[in-house]
């Protein structure tokens, strides 16, 4: 069974009550419909979910009830809970009553423990469960009896995709919905929701010009500021490895930043010369940002060896008695290691690789 920390689930206890607290300027609690997956991965029974995420001041969620708009249900501690405290910046993940005994635990291990799980007294949200054929009006209604907010879902998704807000406290309006990543996010960071300090490497390009000991390299890395926020300053590494066993040695290191978001920009790096061979260039920004998936970049390059590297050395075409089986060829390779997978010899009739 899924719950919280005890340490988590007394500090929402305490930070609920001080709404009994009079306080000049405090906010109202502002609880959003944040994900909906209404076609979940498999049988959609008893593993369909709403998320709700709370933007504003801890509140209370007894008496507060979601419907499809023609079924509603009140909502309930989840088994293992014993209140309906959702904190500031927390998640709220109602699921069917049935899913801790027949959901196959399709969300297990992927729910974390600081999320409020909640349930509703019946097997099914709304009226007999979510449809999957056609849209629905998603309501989300408070204690007092209003609607706080509302999302009529688009129809037609794969299974186990769902649809998620962009902006927690942006509008209900379909520009701030999107289709999440497969799998959803159950009670934990909409998947489309950018990060505030996320500046993401787009691309490595390596151009190599020339071969053998004189091929010159440049490196060019694309970049964009993915977050909601300036990116801060950072430093972008460059370094090569001839493959498969060498250490990676620095290139160059470039300062990158602050870049506002949405824009983009490119850094190129004349990385000098490079012998023949298999080689691996890397671009990393560093220190790690909100999001360090897209961070680092690779590109693995094959440098031409020098012409005529590898050369015939010796022929015995007439050995000493029969010549079955003991003629042989020997080549010899004045330049650096080279892989002679695929080449062929030939005494211009016939040819073996």
């Amino acid at each position: 069974m899924i719950g919280r920390a005890n340490f988590q689930r007394a500090a929402a206890r305490f930070a609920a009550a001080a709404l009994l607290i009079p306080a000049a300027g405090r906010a109202p609690a502002q609880v959003v419909l944040n994900e909906i997956m209404y076609n979940p991965e498999g049988a959609d029974y008893y593993t369909e979910y709403v998320e709700l995420f709370n933007t504003g001041n801890p509140v209370d969620l007894a008496g507060w009830v979601i419907s499809d708009g023609t079924g509603a249900d009140t909502l309930l501690p989840a088994p293992g809970e014993d209140d309906l405290y959702l904190v500031h910046d927390g998640y709220a993940l109602v699921l069917d009553s049935g899913y801790w005994d027949n959901g196959g635990g399709l969300y297990d291990g992927r729910i974390p423990e600081t999320a409020l799980l909640v349930t509703v007294a019946d097997d099914a949200l709304g009226s007999g469960g979510l449809a999957n054929s056609e849209s629905e009006t998603v309501l989300l209604i408070d204690a007092s009896g209003d609607t706080v907010s509302a999302r009529a879902y688009q129809p037609g998704v794969e299974g186990g995709v769902s649809e998620e807000r962009v902006d927690p406290a942006g509008g209900d309006g379909d520009g701030n919905w999107a289709f999440s990543a497969p799998g959803g996010t159950p009670g934990y960071r909409n998947s489309v929701t950018p990060f505030a300090n996320d500046l993401a490497l787009d691309s490595l390009a390596v151009t190599v010009a020339g071969g053998g000991d004189g091929a010159r390299v440049e490196l060019a890395v694309s970049f964009a500021n993915a977050g909601s926020g300036t990116s801060e300053p950072r430093a972008l590494e460059f370094t090569a490895r001839r493959l498969p066993e060498d250490p990676p040695q620095t290139l160059a290191t470039r300062p990158v930043g602050p870049i506002p978001p949405g824009d983009t920009g490119e850094i190129t790096h004349d990385a000098g010369e490079f012998t023949g061979g298999d080689w691996l260039f890397t671009a990393t920004l560093s220190p790690a940002d909100d999001d360090p998936a897209n961070d680092s970049l690779a590109a693995a390059v094959t440098i031409p060896h020098p012409q005529h590297a590898v050369r015939l050395n010796e022929i015995m075409y007439n050995p000493e008695g029969a010549d079955y089986y003991t003629e042989y060829v020997e080549l010899f390779n004045t330049g650096n290691p080279v892989d002679l997978a695929g080449w062929v010899i030939s005494d211009g009739t016939g040819a073996d690789t």
